[in-house]
């Protein structure tokens, strides 16, 4: 009978032995797939805060930047319209002014040339066609119709005359010049407007397709992240389930398993004394 009893704890603390090697097995199987997926879940979770955030900054970015291209193009198309404007009104100045100076011209050298043939005329004798001897015409010799002397225009009249068409001509002269100067300043000031702004929108563009293309690969960041992030969560919990399962044969509520295998093998020693002691009686 003792050697029955002997029999059993030493199967039993085999038994036992081969159920702690397993359980140990087993359960730093699941605690070290528990802890590695806690850790998976905690690092894709940081991963997705981090992509959600860099994507509301760049999706902000690109609405400032499409914003700023907006004003950049407004500002270029109301400066191109003025310019259109201003050089039509530059031009039609120019035209009329040279137009006007062109008369003026023309009229200045009809005066001129009267005038200055007039003047001519005083200083020589002139002998017209069909004269005598004497240079008298028929029409010298007809009787006197009361007025004499030859007409030569009035001179003094003319040279006020001549004096303001001068200052018109120069009026006209000014206006061109002036406006040309005013004309070519504004179009270079406008060229180097229109560079800059088409140079500043060509940059914020580019930022644009930058930015988008940035935040395209994050959002496909941020997906496959969340694919890692249920695949985590899902062995997380299948570790658990696992840990639950093994813990009512693994986990004792009572003493533990170095003190049982202790009074066990305390007891297979009372026993074998008892045996001896026995065995000696007989």
């Amino acid at each position: 009978m003792i050697k029955d009893m002997m029999a059993k704890l030493e199967a039993d603390a085999s038994a036992e032995a081969d159920q702690k090697q397993w359980c140990d097995t087993e359960m730093e199987k699941a605690m070290t797939k528990r802890d590695t997926n806690t850790g998976n879940v905690e690092g894709d979770t940081a991963q997705i805060a981090e992509s959600t955030a860099a994507i509301n900054e760049k999706e902000e970015e690109v609405q400032t930047l499409l914003e700023e291209i907006s004003e950049l193009t407004k500002g270029l198309n109301e400066a191109t319209e003025l310019r259109v404007k201003e050089k039509a009104e530059n031009e039609k100045t120019v035209a009329d002014s040279e137009a006007g100076l062109a008369g003026v011209n023309k009229a200045l050298k009809i005066l001129k040339d009267f005038y200055e043939a007039q003047f001519l005329q005083t200083g020589a004798a002139y002998t017209p066609p069909n004269a005598d001897a004497s240079g008298k015409t028929v029409g010298d010799m007809a009787p006197d119709s009361g007025f004499s002397g030859d007409f030569k225009g009035n001179q003094d009249a003319a040279s006020g005359i001549l004096g303001q068409l001068e200052v018109i001509k120069s009026d006209f002269e000014r206006t061109i010049s002036e406006t040309n100067g005013e004309e070519d300043s504004n179009e270079s000031t406008y060229q180097s407007f229109k560079t800059d702004s088409e140079s500043d929108i060509s940059e914020k563009e580019g930022l644009v397709k930058t930015r988008k293309g940035e935040i395209t690969t994050e959002k496909g960041t941020k997906f496959d992240t969340k694919e890692d992030l249920d695949e985590h969560t899902g062995l997380k919990e299948e570790a658990l389930a696992e840990l639950a399962e093994l813990k009512p044969a693994c986990v004792s509520t009572g003493s533990s398993y170095a003190e049982r295998v202790m009074r066990r093998e305390q007891e297979i020693e009372s026993l074998k004394s008892a045996y001896i002691i026995l065995d000696e009686m007989r």
